[in-house]
């Protein structure tokens, strides 16, 4: 065999094909790992939602009127005031009404009920 002969490594095209493989699954995967995020995000706030229903439904029943404050229920919940409604967490506000609690996904949400978008309320 003579020396030179013998081709070792990849070719610029098969480089090139390679990287545009990558590419294309990175951009398919990328928007689905966001949804993914978003999901996890709103699963952890399900049970500290189904926990404020329960104790706003037990302060009606032994009290015979609808609360709206959080103190009147008797909760220990992770999250700070910020009267009208409460901030769990860095993406979360939750509002207890009449008809029932309410966390809006309001990520930059600058402490404030009103740059929540409405479409994105989950009951």
């Amino acid at each position: 065999m003579k020396y030179g002969s013998k081709k070792e490594g990849f070719t610029l095209i098969e480089l090139l094909i390679g990287v545009l493989i990558i590419g294309i699954l990175a951009a398919v995967a990328l928007p689905q790992y966001k949804i993914a995020v978003l999901k996890s995000r709103v699963a952890s706030i399900l049970p500290l939602i189904a926990t404020l229903q329960k104790a706003s439904a037990i302060h009606y029943l032994a009290s015979g009127v609808h609360t709206i404050s959080m103190q009147e229920l008797d909760v220990d919940i992770p999250c700070t005031e910020n009267y009208p409604f409460w901030q769990c967490g860095n993406d979360f506000l939750v509002q207890i009404s009449e008809t029932g609690v309410y966390a809006n996904y309001c990520p930059n949400h600058n402490t404030s009920y009103g740059d929540c978008s409405t479409v994105r309320d989950f009951k």
